[in-house]
């Protein structure tokens, strides 16, 4: 069996159905969204110097950034991004594009005047997004000082002239800061990232050996370089290697390092090529399916080869479809992995929070804007409104959605021979719930969700646990779920294993003939505990 995008091949009669739902405008136009990056994705799958006493070979000047334009008009900033062509971009109706300058200028507000932290190891996870934000605020000669002054590590960094090219996270933002921010960077120091990229990329950084810390001492709990040793961070999490991979593959093409970009070319086809065969390892992750997402913004928004940005496109018009099956009005729920468990409010998830700058359609402003964020705001892409539509569920309910998902580690031998996770989906009318199933125990699996209208709050959440902590999600070894539709049963082993229930406060509970109801906005939900 083997799956495109969120819907499963052997189940395209669900898929059929599930798309016959919407009018018929929205119907054509959700097919054609979620499917036309298949139709893409057919057409596409078409020893230097590194001493830092030596000097730096010549080299032309930096295309660094197609400028940007920045804007205040009614009061509210504005982005034009750097310019990607038409045939690449999904376009929004003005009154689409005015409700996300509203929404990034809350953000935008958000991070305005604070402080924006440090460049030691990968704390520019944190601090670029900072500064870059507090740019777009009108902050510009302190943000820019803070993104151009000396890397606190750079002695570990001196074969890239002191450019920190290793950390997976400060990768995507020193790609963001080289081509989006490069204009107003002082133009020596735009030179040093180009040399260092250069330098970077003249092979393949992934396994080459570090200048001092070779291939790491291999001991401890950290990621530091000196543990991890070469180039480039190595970890292969979905979100990592996303911004490895897309990092390597810019610069290389930056810096005229041909074959180091083909090696990356390559690597990026075979990753969408996976999205849309298979899926992702860390599917629906609330805490990482946004950090994917935002390093494959920096591709679409920067590469110069249009079958790479069209690869862009159809990665991202796939990841936004799968996280709008998932994101409800502020929540996001229904089975994820890689679930930490501490996300089941509104805006509780990173995914949400990144989501919502796009599709909205919740109650009250988002508290607390993912970093991340910086990305979207300053970037062409947008959504197909087919993809729109389906995450304000502009489509007729009830309709379940039924879907396969891989194996964590896909990319391993036989990783991509049959699905690991089955998954249904059913969207009623004021509420939606979803379940998975898997043939083995996986701790970091949350496997049933559910959340309801709530006119207040935008969504509240029952979720379901057993054993260990209360809120630790996880399918736990002989537990069994089964889902049609709005009905569930969970079966677990007859042994001292609770079940944990997360239970709206304003839910009230009765219990007739050892059937407990839920009641909370909606009409009641049974639930018979096994006896």
């Amino acid at each position: 069996m083997v799956s495109y995008g969120i819907f499963s091949q052997d189940r395209g009669d669900q898929f059929l159905r599930f798309a016959m739902k919407f009018p018929s405008k929205l119907r054509y136009g959700l097919m054609a969204g979620l499917m036309v990056a298949l139709v893409q994705w057919g057409a596409i799958a078409c020893n230097p110097a590194t001493s830092p006493n030596l000097p730096a070979s010549p080299v032309p000047s930096p295309s660094a950034s197609v400028a940007a334009e920045i804007s205040d008009t009614n009061g509210l900033i504005r982005i034009d991004p750097p310019p990607v062509a038409p045939e690449f971009r999904n376009e929004w109706p003005a009154e689409l594009e005015e409700e996300f300058w509203q929404r990034a200028n809350v953000a935008i507000e958000h991070y305005t005047d604070q402080n924006y932290g440090n460049t030691s190891g990968e704390n520019e996870k944190k601090s670029y997004p900072l500064a870059m934000f507090d740019f777009l605020a009108g902050n510009r000669e302190k943000a820019i000082s803070f993104l151009e002054n000396e890397d606190v590590d750079a002695g570990d960094h001196a074969h890239t002239e002191g450019i920190d090219y290793y950390f997976a996270f400060t990768l995507k933002g020193q790609i963001r800061k080289y081509f989006f921010f490069g204009e107003w960077l002082d133009s020596d120091y735009r030179q040093r990232m180009f040399e260092g990229a250069k330098r970077w990329t003249e092979e393949d950084p992934n396994g080459r050996s570090h200048p001092l810390y070779g291939n790491g001492t291999g001991t401890g709990g950290d990621w530091s370089i000196e543990r991890r040793g070469g180039w480039v961070d190595s970890r292969n999490t979905d979100n990592l290697r996303a911004m490895r991979e897309i990092a390597v593959y810019l610069m290389a093409e930056e810096t005229d390092n041909e074959e180091t970009r083909q090696l990356y070319k390559q690597k990026l086809q075979r990753y969408v090529q996976a999205l849309h065969n298979i899926g992702m390892g860390e599917w629906d992750s609330e805490n990482y399916h946004g950090h994917t997402f935002s390093a494959y913004l920096n591709l679409y928004d920067f590469a110069k080869d249009p079958e790479v940005t069209q690869l862009a496109k159809a990665a991202l018009d796939w990841m936004s479809a799968a996280g709008a099956v998932k994101y409800y009005r502020g929540g996001f729920g229904g089975p994820t992995k890689r679930d930490y468990g501490s996300s089941n409010v509104v805006y509780g998830s990173a995914a949400a929070r990144l989501l919502w700058q796009y599709f909205g359609d919740a109650v009250g402003d988002n508290p607390e804007p993912e970093r991340d964020a910086i990305h979207v705001i300053t970037s062409a892409y947008r959504p197909p409104l087919a993809v729109m539509a389906l995450a304000r569920r502009e489509f007729d309910r009830p309709v379940e959605l039924l879907a396969t998902k891989p194996t964590y580690e896909n990319w391993k031998e036989g990783g991509d021979e049959k699905p690991a996770y089955w998954e249904t989906t059913f969207f009623g009318q004021t509420y939606q719930m979803g379940s998975v199933a898997a043939s083995f125990a996986d701790g970091d699996v949350g496997p049933f969700k559910l959340m309801a209208d709530n006119s207040e709050r935008g969504v509240d959440y029952f979720v379901v646990n057993t054993g260990g902590d209360r809120i630790r999600p996880g399918k736990r070894e002989g537990d069994q779920i089964g889902q049609y539709r709005n009905l569930l049963i969970w079966l677990r082993p007859a042994a001292e294993r609770p079940f944990h229930f997360q239970i709206p406060k304003t839910a009230q509970t009765e219990i007739r003939d050892n059937i407990w109801f839920f009641n909370w906005r909606i009409p009641g939900w049974p639930f018979t505990p096994s006896t």
